[in-house]
């Protein structure tokens, strides 16, 4: 959104104009990509947080970041003060009814039916019960609660026979992400995943700057991530799949990668 500022040369001229305009509410997505873990990755996140700290009195300033991100920059490891913020706001994971309560309002909303009777082996009200009431807490433990990755899922787990009605679709088991792939990974790979993890995204230059790694290593690995589809390349670089992320994340946590640190 274009703010019909003047062209400005230093922060403080950038404050200058930000404090002539009226106030205003400006909200600022993927905090996370604003850096780059680099020796002078964090130059352009420090000159933004600065101004948002020259005009917070006139302005309301809205940012949004991954929680494993807003962790790193929270902790002692990074050059960033975060101590400003007047209120940080974490989102919960969904729980076992938010899930299941969202997609099926989504299949009624369709005029669709949700079969489960393939989960279970048993032809009778207590065991479809049992089953649909496993596959959403399934769900939700596989996403991590959370809606993105419960929609890929869910999507997965859909399925037409021969025999299904036009409004009626079946509900199988979706393919559940083994711990193990990224818990034999080395080092060098979750030091990527750690890396893309912290940026949601990155370049394969970005990867070598901020991994301070050579091109061929970092090029191999990636190859390796890449046939086990823990990663996949889109126009904006390298991301994590999103049906893996609660795994490498789980696992980066676990092998102390990245902090949970709240």
């Amino acid at each position: 959104v274009s703010l019909d500022l003047p062209d400005v040369q230093t922060e403080s001229e950038l404050m200058t104009s930000l404090d002539s305009l009226p106030p205003t509410i400006f909200g600022i997505d993927d905090v996370q990509r604003i850096f780059l873990r680099d020796v002078q990755g964090f130059s352009v996140l420090k000159s933004l947080f600065a101004i948002i700290q020259a005009t917070s009195d006139r302005h309301c300033w809205l940012l949004t970041c991954h929680l494993s991100t807003w962790n790193f920059l929270n902790s002692p490891s990074t050059p960033i003060q975060t101590n400003f913020f007047r209120s940080i706001i974490e989102v919960p994971p969904w729980s076992v009814h938010d899930v299941q309560r969202h997609f099926s309002n989504i299949v009624q909303d369709h005029s669709m039916t949700l079969d489960f009777s393939s989960l279970t082996r048993l032809n009778s009200p207590q065991s479809l019960h049992r089953a649909e009431t496993a596959f959403w807490r399934l769900l939700t433990d596989a996403s991590k609660g959370n809606p993105s990755i419960a929609l890929q899922l869910f999507d997965r787990a859909l399925f037409k026979t021969s025999n299904t009605t036009e409004r009626e679709v079946f509900v199988r088991l979706f393919p559940l992400m083994k711990s193990e792939t990224i818990q034999d990974l080395d080092d060098v790979s979750c030091f990527v995943l750690a890396c893309i993890v912290l940026h949601n995204h990155l370049r394969f230059d970005e990867l070598c700057r901020s991994l301070q790694m050579t091109k061929t290593v970092v090029q191999s690995t990636c190859r390796n991530l890449l046939a086990l589809e823990i990663i996949h390349a889109t126009d904006r670089g390298y991301e994590i799949h999103p049906v893996w992320f609660p795994w490498v994340e789980g696992v980066l946590v676990q092998k102390r990668f990245i902090s949970v640190r709240r």
